[in-house]
């Protein structure tokens, strides 16, 4: 189903964005929206441990809104693995 299909259909936000720091750690940014509840952050958790099948860290922020870079358009999922 993939990541971000499976962050949508848990619900809960206006807005969310996908970070990938390491190969098995992961941020989501969420804006919620008025029906956000904690048990969101658990859902959007299980998504990824669904879809990876492996072990990983994934930590659930909320903010305000998420800032878009000077192109205008916010990317869904931002990869920011270190080259080694």
């Amino acid at each position: 189903m993939g990541v971000n299909i499976g962050v949508r259909k848990v619900g809960g936000c206006h807005q969310f964005q996908i970070i990938q720091r390491e190969v098995d750690h992961f941020i989501v940014r969420i804006v919620p929206d008025k029906t956000w509840t904690p048990d969101h952050a658990e859902q959007i958790r299980s998504v990824f441990h669904r879809e990876f099948e492996s072990p990983v860290r994934v930590e659930v922020e909320t903010h305000n809104y998420l800032e878009r870079p000077a192109g205008g358009k916010l990317k869904l999922v931002v990869v920011e693995l270190e080259k080694r």
